[in-house]
């Protein structure tokens, strides 16, 4: 497990890496959903009580949706996702130009 609800990530010490680039895929995903909660508290997100109130990670991409309109955790899985796209060299233009950075 991870979390970050200070703006630091916090890993089950079973779970760390000095290097997650040489982790599958799957595991650097998630430090980059991670890393998006860290963002959204670099941007003033009140983290911890959204994520009390609201846990949905699955999303449907809606034309003229604004990413900060998603919850928190589905704006992290949708980073997640276009990383894991990308790096797969599969098609994700369609989550690249939903995000804000």
């Amino acid at each position: 497990y991870a979390m970050s609800p200070n703006g630091s990530i916090y890993f089950n010490p079973n779970d760390l890496s000095d290097d997650f680039s040489k982790l599958s895929l799957a595991t650097q995903s998630w430090l980059i959903h991670e890393l998006v909660h860290v963002w959204q508290i670099q941007q003033g997100v009140k983290v911890v009580r959204h994520a009390l109130f609201d846990r949905r990670y699955r999303y449907a991409l809606k034309e003229g949706k604004a990413f900060f309109q998603y919850g928190l955790e589905q704006q992290a899985k949708m980073v997640e996702d276009y990383f894991l796209k990308r790096e797969k060299g599969e098609a994700c233009s369609d989550l690249k130009a939903c995000l804000p950075f």
